[in-house]
């Protein structure tokens, strides 16, 4: 299954597969997928680590997947803000190591932003995106 607007909670139940979805989907993209080999999973990560640092934001949890990243991270500004940041290093990152030559972003617009409010919230956040991703990549 896969997560959309409307199943996009901790412990939802996941969209089942639907083939005319996904159809529809692929359709609509500009390009071919890009796809986060270990070595470009590796920049990701170490790019959002670095922004983490640079900014001064609390990086909770990142995890890398071949199609998609998900971070938990405290900072205080705007949430699209926070993502734009990530996104660039993490680039950047990938450029620097060799992983990425495109000129072009390899990140689709916009994303996921939940806002975490309490100390649950993020203690759930956190188990979601170390322990809920599937078998670990190596």
């Amino acid at each position: 299954g896969s997560v959309d607007r409307f199943h996009n909670q901790y412990n939802s139940p996941r969209v089942p597969p639907n083939r005319e979805r996904e159809k529809y989907l692929r359709s609509r993209m500009k390009r071919a997928a890009v796809v986060l080999d270990r070595e470009r999973r590796a920049a990701v990560e170490a790019g959002i680590r670095q922004t983490c640092i640079t900014r001064r934001w609390r990086l909770w949890a990142v995890n890398a997947r071949t199609n998609h990243v998900h971070v938990v991270v405290t900072a205080l500004c705007d949430p699209e803000r926070v993502l734009n940041s990530l996104k660039a290093r993490a680039t950047r990152e990938m450029r620097k190591r060799g992983c990425w030559k495109d000129k072009k972003t390899p990140w689709s617009r916009h994303g996921s932003k939940q806002k975490l409010w309490t100390e649950q919230d993020i203690v759930d956040a956190v188990d979601y995106v170390l322990n809920d991703q599937g078998d670990p990549l190596d």
